[in-house]
């Protein structure tokens, strides 16, 4: 079977909201939730912490005789951002995840590819696992226990990396409660961009009748006032966005997915 990007992302949309939909019914509320996956981009499971499970647990752990952790504190911090010391890592993976399973390995095994496929085949699965947890963002399911700005999302390695970092970026808005506190405890600490930022022109040829589409995507991707959105849209739109050229790319193709004509030009 040839399994395309829009089946992957369906078919992981459909396992991770189920799990947690199941695992939001104990009403407690969270700070973290995402897709984890290993550097062989495998199929991904569900990990959360909610503040009420990391008091149980950071109890728990400060209270073992001979324990590695000096008291509650200690316990707390350390383990507050570590996916694998969750009571709710890998939550519902047998029961929810085996068709995105069976798709995942459909796919070819990455150490058979060489280096150009093995970078396609790794950002297609990254990619859909983003366009995953996106899709279940826009439904709301991430403020149904508490406000969205007090939970952070992400699709996160095993180890963490730079991606990991850029990801965060996307998924959360650096203002927001959870992203700062995780940037701040974790983010700051990861080294890196991804990939080199290059500045680019952006420049949308042909609206067709995608007019408030185009305004929608504009206001989010620019941050700029709706009045100036309509000046945009009264002649072709040129706008200058800075960013990795996969990140660009992606933008780009947003706009064409509506029908719009789209060239990317360097700035030098």
């Amino acid at each position: 079977m040839n399994v395309t990007f829009d089946m992957l992302v369906s078919v992981l949309v459909k396992a991770a909201k189920k799990s947690f939909l199941e695992l939001f019914e104990n009403g407690e509320k969270y700070y973290y939730c995402v897709l984890v996956t290993v550097g062989e981009a495998y199929c991904p499971h569900v990990t959360a912490w909610s503040w009420e499970a990391l008091e149980r647990e950071a109890y728990k752990k400060s209270s073992q005789e001979g324990g590695v952790y000096g008291n509650f504190e200690e316990a707390k911090e350390h383990i507050k951002w570590m996916y694998a010391e969750s009571p709710y890592s890998i939550f519902k993976y047998d029961e929810n995840f085996g068709d995105a399973v069976e798709l995942f390995n459909q796919l070819p095994l990455l150490h058979d590819l060489d280096e150009d496929e093995w970078e396609k085949q790794y950002t297609f699965r990254l990619d859909a696992m983003e366009a995953a947890m996106k899709q279940l963002d826009q439904e709301g399911i991430f403020a149904l226990n508490q406000p969205r700005n007090e939970v952070y999302i992400n699709v996160e390695m095993v180890d963490p990396d730079c991606d990991d970092k850029a990801r965060a970026f996307r998924f959360n808005k650096p203002g927001d409660v959870a992203m700062s506190m995780w940037f701040e405890e974790v983010g700051q600490y990861i080294e890196g961009p991804p990939e080199n930022l290059i500045t680019y022109e952006l420049h949308i040829l042909h609206i067709g009748n995608m007019k408030n589409e185009v305004m929608r995507l504009l206001r989010k991707d620019c941050d700029i006032s709706l009045s100036e959105i309509k000046s945009y849209i009264s002649k072709p739109p040129i706008f200058v966005c800075k960013g990795s050229e996969s990140e660009i790319s992606r933008l780009a193709s947003s706009y064409e997915n509506i029908g719009c004509k789209v060239s990317m030009t360097q700035c030098q």
